[in-house]
């Protein structure tokens, strides 16, 4: 089995963004999962919990509320990244407020997706070790 830095689920029913994610997190070795939509969740998360969750803002059957909801229950040491065509401070604020993790702005930049996704993956480490 390879090592990996860490396990991500990329929700997203946009393709342009699927695949600039596709690639970005490829390269750098992560183990990949994809949702197009909230109701795919539950199946990936019984798989293998995810350590980071990246989610659109806005997806065919909900929200990134909803995706953090969904994850509180079944995976809570996840870190949940929001990215959206309309990230403002408005928008990073409330995910800071509701216990996400951080918001990307489209369009993506690797260099901040992996620095954000990592950093994530560090506190989801933490996280899982301070509740053992």
């Amino acid at each position: 089995m390879q090592t990996c830095p860490g396990s991500i689920v990329l929700v997203s029913d946009a393709p342009d963004i699927l695949t600039a994610l596709r690639e970005i997190f490829r390269e750098s070795g992560w183990y990949m999962r994809e949702a197009r939509a909230i109701s795919e969740l539950p199946q990936l998360f019984n798989e293998r919990s995810p350590s980071v969750i990246l989610t659109d803002d806005f997806l065919p059957d909900g929200g990134w509320l909803d995706v953090l909801a969904m994850a509180g229950a079944i995976c809570p040491e996840a870190r949940i990244l929001v990215t959206g065509k309309l990230s403002d401070y408005a928008l990073w604020a409330e995910v800071l407020n509701r216990g996400g993790f951080d918001v990307l702005a489209q369009p993506l930049d690797s260099v901040e997706v992996l620095r954000v996704a990592s950093s994530a993956l560090l506190s989801s480490h933490w996280k899982a070790g301070r509740a053992s």
